[in-house]
């Protein structure tokens, strides 16, 4: 959609747009890649979008480009399918309403632990390592923050499971500094929700 307005905006002949959006707080490591791409549309608004997503994720990512993009794209295909098929009558939340398997869920997770794994046999420094594994800690987030929103759904009989997944999502929060996760809800709140051992 706002490629579609930046091109109406440029073929009306303006020479000067300004994107600016709701102020936000929250944790998103999405937030960076559309920050990138709406910065380069600005300057050239004919670009493929999906092309600019894939040259951020090979900049940003560097050898863990190739399982971030997977969890990217797999990521949006479900959502994207689950909110094409909810029943229409009814507005309901794609997270209220979230129906899709845990094993993708954990499959996007143990991409981005083979994404953590390549990236400790590079041959960066210790502190370029450290910046990487960070970023890659950012995008576990969604994945962790499905598997346990949805706990009753994957988790039901299995509370070690679950607890091991809240666990991981907290402690994750921690070291990657997140203080908020989606708009108004701090991590704090969080745990009063999902609580783990």
């Amino acid at each position: 959609k706002l490629k579609k307005s930046l091109v109406a905006v440029k073929d009306a002949g303006c020479e000067y747009a300004l994107l600016q959006p709701n102020s936000s707080d929250y944790h998103d490591w999405k937030a960076v890649m559309e920050n990138y791409v709406c910065a380069k549309l600005l300057w050239n608004p004919y670009r493929d979008v999906n092309a600019l997503r894939n040259e951020f994720i090979d900049y940003y990512y560097g050898a863990a480009a190739d399982d971030v993009r997977y969890v990217t794209f797999t990521l949006e295909e479900h959502i994207s399918n689950l909110i094409q098929n909810v029943d229409k009558r009814f507005y309901v939340s794609p997270l209220d309403s979230i129906h899709l398997p845990a094993g993708m869920f954990e499959g996007c997770l143990d991409r981005l632990q083979s994404a953590k794994d390549k990236i400790n046999k590079t041959s960066l420094t210790d502190t370029e390592k450290e910046e990487l594994l960070g970023r890659i800690d950012e995008v576990r987030l969604t994945p962790l923050f499905y598997l346990m929103w949805n706990r009753e759904r994957y988790y039901l009989d299995d509370a070690e499971r679950y607890n091991n997944v809240a666990k991981d999502f907290f402690e994750t929060s921690a070291a990657v500094g997140a203080v908020y996760y989606g708009e108004h809800r701090t991590i704090a709140s969080l745990k009063n929700i999902y609580p783990y051992s």
